[in-house]
């Protein structure tokens, strides 16, 4: 697997160039681990050149977030199925999407930042609506063909 790497000011930038499965986001555990020696506090994942990535690499990303000394990640790029994968998983509140590296960046380095503060925006027709909560009735979640 192609993955470029970078450390900047304690933000680790990595871009993977192509989809990432079980086995890639293994890898990219493993290089993390590595590079985290560094002193490392926040990740930069660009997923942009990546096409697909899978639930494992979702699981890299919360162990990264419920370390000891927990790494702030920022992913850019994400495809609409990781993002709908984030949301499912109820992720979306630990990780910060940017709809560019360099926004990602600049937000980590403003004195200040809060994570939560900082999430991507959506477009009218792709607005995220924060205040939806899930149906009391887990009835209310299933399909019917009734209906």
């Amino acid at each position: 697997m192609t993955i470029y790497s970078e450390i900047s000011n304690d933000i680790l930038l990595m871009r993977p160039h192509q989809a990432i499965d079980h086995a890639s986001a293994i890898d990219i555990h493993e290089r993390i681990n590595i590079l985290s020696d560094n002193k490392i506090d926040a990740l930069v994942l660009d997923l942009s050149q990546a096409g697909y990535a899978c639930s494992s690499l979702l699981k890299v990303i919360l162990d990264l977030t419920n370390r000891p000394a927990p790494i702030q990640v920022m992913v850019v790029g994400a495809s609409q199925q990781f993002q709908s994968l984030m949301q499912l998983c109820g992720a979306h509140a630990l990780i910060s999407e940017y709809p560019t590296v360099e926004e990602a960046q600049d937000a980590l380095r403003r004195p200040g930042y809060s994570e939560s503060d900082q999430r991507l925006e959506y477009g009218d027709d792709n607005m995220q609506d924060e205040s939806a909560s899930p149906p009391d009735d887990d009835d209310d979640w299933l399909a019917s063909d009734d209906e």
